[in-house]
């Protein structure tokens, strides 16, 4: 069953859909009534006010359309990365270390579909890395806590129960002697304990995965003001366009002469993202400067349809994070269990 923030998401990317292919907001507004909140009483005014003008361009209608955006899903859009490892905050010191293309861009990647994430979690890990394990309703880290249940579990997922029980059997053993390992583990209480649950489990009713799937809140404000990768600059958000401006001021001093004087070749109406960016490096001989260019003038990274997408060029997105903007990535779960926040 979705929970209210899978259900959120959806609707957070319906509304952009709505927003990116200019559709009827009035219709829209229509289907989203039996969810309203609070706010039911100015929306209605906007609509009464709305349903009066001609057309889609006006006043009143783009104005409903702005505030349906603005108001639903305040938690932002959920966002998934998959990583083979385990951590609580997102490092930009990491960029690159992944499956290292960085194809579209320079930064950190999360995507709109869970199943991308889930891609890039089992691709990425290895046979080394941990395992989080699922028994009875509850999650189990290998290696984690000294923990008679998550010892009996992870014995009995790797190399079975019967294994497990046989080590508790050991453990009871050597408790009853006063071996000091086993009593420094917690001596017969536990692996009486361990004991007891190995006793209850069969492999089959164990889950395992390796690596961690992270759910992601990534704020809509940060969405509007990225890069659209699959359009020239001439269509870009007026925000966009603007910071582009901006980072001529930021070009290195042999930027004109390695352009042969031309600045239309890094920053003509048709110039795509991909040239953009791939031309900024190329001046300065610098990986993902140009991306740093733009964070520098306030766009956080690019969007981008991903490949269940991108012939359809609507659907699902990925997203990349721009290096200094990784803060707007607020991990909320990590493999379904809530991420504890730091003081």
């Amino acid at each position: 069953m979705p929970t209210l923030a899978d259900i959120f998401s959806t609707v957070d990317s319906l509304k952009r859909r709505l927003t990116d292919t200019a559709m009827n907001p009035i219709a829209s507004f229509e289907q989203m009534v039996g969810n309203a909140n609070d706010r039911a009483g100015v929306y209605n005014q906007q609509l009464s006010e709305a349903a009066q003008e001609p057309g889609l361009t006006g006043e009143k209608t783009q104005a409903l359309a702005q505030d349906m955006a603005n108001a639903y899903n305040p938690t932002g859009m959920t966002v998934w990365h998959g990583s083979p490892y385990k951590f609580t905050q997102f490092d930009p010191s990491k960029i690159g270390t992944g499956e290292g293309q960085q194809v579209f861009g320079h930064g950190l990647y999360v995507a709109e579909n869970p199943k991308v994430g889930q891609q890039y979690q089992k691709q990425l890990s290895g046979l080394g890395d941990p395992y989080t394990f699922t028994w009875n309703g509850k999650q189990y880290e290998d290696p984690g806590p000294r923990d008679p249940e998550r010892h009996a579990v992870a014995l009995a997922f790797h190399q079975g129960p019967q294994f497990a029980r046989k080590i508790a059997k050991m453990g009871i053993e050597d408790s009853k002697r006063g071996d000091e390992h086993a009593l420094d583990m917690g001596g017969l209480d536990y692996y009486r304990k361990m004991y007891d649950t190995a006793s209850q489990i069969k492999r089959k009713d164990i889950s395992a995965v390796q690596g961690a799937l992270y759910k992601i809140d990534l704020p809509d404000e940060h969405i509007e003001n990225m890069m659209d990768w699959d359009k020239p600059i001439s269509k870009q958000s007026d925000h966009v366009q603007q910071a582009i401006e901006k980072t001529k001021g930021l070009l290195p001093p042999n930027a004109m002469d390695d352009l042969g004087g031309d600045l239309s070749l890094l920053y003509g109406k048709q110039v795509t993202p991909n040239q953009f960016l791939n031309t900024w490096e190329s001046l300065t001989g610098s990986k993902g400067s140009g991306e740093a260019a733009l964070a520098q003038n306030g766009v956080p990274g690019l969007k981008y349809f991903d490949g269940s997408s991108r012939s359809k060029k609507t659907g699902s997105r990925n997203y990349v994070i721009f290096p200094g903007h990784e803060h707007i990535l607020d991990i909320q779960e990590m493999n379904n269990i809530p991420v504890k926040k730091a003081n």
